[in-house]
C-alpha cells in the first residue's frame, strides 16, 4: 500500500528537522577538503560539527538556559529529537545517519543547561562557549564512557549518546565556571 500524503509530509518534516533544516545534508566535502581538514580529522569537522555549531548559535541567541522552563523545554526538545531522528533513520535506512544532526543540537544545549553564564562578564563569555563546545565535541566524538548507548535502537540511541556527552561537558563546565568565579 503506498504511503499517504500525510505520511510523506511527516517524513519530510522529520528529515528537515533531523538534519537541522538541511545543515546535516551539506556535503562533507565542504569541510573535508577545506582549510579545517589540515588540522582536524573529518569526523571532527563534518555534519556533526555543523549541527553543534547550529546548537551553539541557538544558545548564544538565548543567552543562557537557567530556568525550570528551560529544563522542561529542553526535555521536550530531546523527546522531539528522538521521534524525528527515529523517522529520519528509517527513511535513510542507515543506523545513526551522519546527516541527522538534531542530536548534536540537543546535546550541545544540555552542555550549557544551568551553567551560570549570566554572572560571567559579557567580554569573557565567549571563552565559556568555546570550552563548552570543545568539551561537548570531544565527548561526542570519543563516545566515552557511554558508547553502548548508541546500540539502543532508533531515535533514543541516536540522541542519548549526545545528551550524555552534553551532560558530561556540563558537569565539567559547572565545576570550572564555579571555581573560576568562586561561586
Amino acid at each position: 500500500m503506498p504511503d499517504s500524503f500525510l505520511s510523506k509530509a511527516y517524513t519530510l518534516f522529520c528529515r528537515a528537522t533531523a538534519t537541522g533544516l538541511g545543515v546535516g545534508s551539506l556535503p562533507d566535502v565542504l569541510l573535508k577538503n577545506g582549510a579545517l581538514s589540515k588540522y582536524f580529522p573529518a569526523r571532527w569537522t563534518g555534519a556533526g560539527f555543523l549541527g553543534s555549531c547550529e546548537g551553539l548559535l541557538f544558545l548564544v541567541s538565548h543567552e543562557n538556559l537557567q530556568s525550570r522552563w528551560d529544563f522542561l523545554g529542553l526535555g521536550l526538545f530531546t523527546i522531539f529529537s528522538c521521534l524525528v531522528s527515529d523517522r529520519a533513520e528509517k527513511f535513510y535506512k542507515v543506523k545513526d545517519e551522519t546527516r541527522i544532526v538534531i542530536d548534536e543540537i540537543a546535546g550541545l544545549l544540555w552542555a550549557f543547561l544551568f551553567v551560570p553564564l549570566d554572572v560571567i562578564p559579557a567580554h569573557a563569555r565567549w571563552a565559556v562557549y568555546i570550552v563548552g563546545f570543545a568539551l561537548f565535541r570531544l565527548f561526542d566524538v570519543l563516545k566515552w564512557p557511554f558508547k553502548e548507548v548508541q546500540n539502543i535502537r532508533g531515535g533514543v540511541g541516536i540522541v542519548f549518546d549526545d545528551v550524555f556527552a552534553g551532560l558530561l561537558a556540563n558537569l565539567i563546565l559547572q565545576i570550572g565556571v564555579r571555581f573560576a568565579l568562586k561561586l
